[in-house]
């Protein structure tokens, strides 16, 4: 009997090892276990806190396109403003422009009227002296040939001949130049 208390006893201390045995392998697995929730709950935690910055970035991201949006907006509307701005004094400056060159054409074509009534009328006193002068001239040829002509008639034809003198140096012919034969280009263009 006593050898199977003995056996009993150690069948007993076998079962006792192979429970400790057991409960060590539980522990130990239940260890792993925390373990192992524990990193899952700190990476879960991480994740959260990553997703949370990374929606804040986005969020900030977002708020940066609506404000870049609408500073975009607004310079396109400034620009727009101030090509049409530069579109009115650019057809300004061409309609000044334009009619500057256009009085500079008319003086041009008021200058060429006046000198071709000045030239007409210096021709007219230029052939009336040339006439006079030329009957002076021809009362030489009676003398020579012994044919009296009467000093009333060359004082007459004298005084006609300085009379039709003093208009002729009296009208002035202004000259046309090359000047103002040419047309005048744009003043912009010259600037460049």
């Amino acid at each position: 009997m006593a050898s199977d208390f003995a056996k009993a006893e150690a069948a007993i201390k076998s079962k006792d090892a192979e429970i400790e045995k057991s409960k060590r392998v539980a522990l130990d697995k239940a260890k792993e276990m925390i373990a192992e929730r524990s990193r899952y709950h700190r990476e879960h935690k991480q994740d959260a806190e990553i997703i949370k910055d990374l929606e804040g970035e986005l969020e900030a991201a977002r708020s940066k396109i609506e404000r870049l949006e609408v500073e975009k907006t607004k310079e396109a509307e400034k620009t727009k403003r101030m090509m049409d701005h530069e579109r009115q004094v650019h057809r300004r400056e061409l309609t000044s422009e334009m009619s500057c060159i256009g009085a500079a054409a008319a003086d041009r074509f008021d200058k060429f009227r006046r000198y071709m009534v000045d030239r007409d009328k210096h021709e007219e006193e230029l052939v009336l002296h040339s006439q006079a002068f030329g009957a002076l001239d021809g009362l030489g040829m009676p003398e020579e040939w012994g044919i009296p002509v009467p000093k009333k008639l060359k004082d007459i034809l004298s005084a006609k001949e300085a009379k039709f003198k003093e208009e002729l140096k009296g009208v002035v012919v202004e000259d046309i130049t090359d000047h103002d034969l040419t047309v005048s280009s744009l003043p912009r263009l010259e600037r460049l």
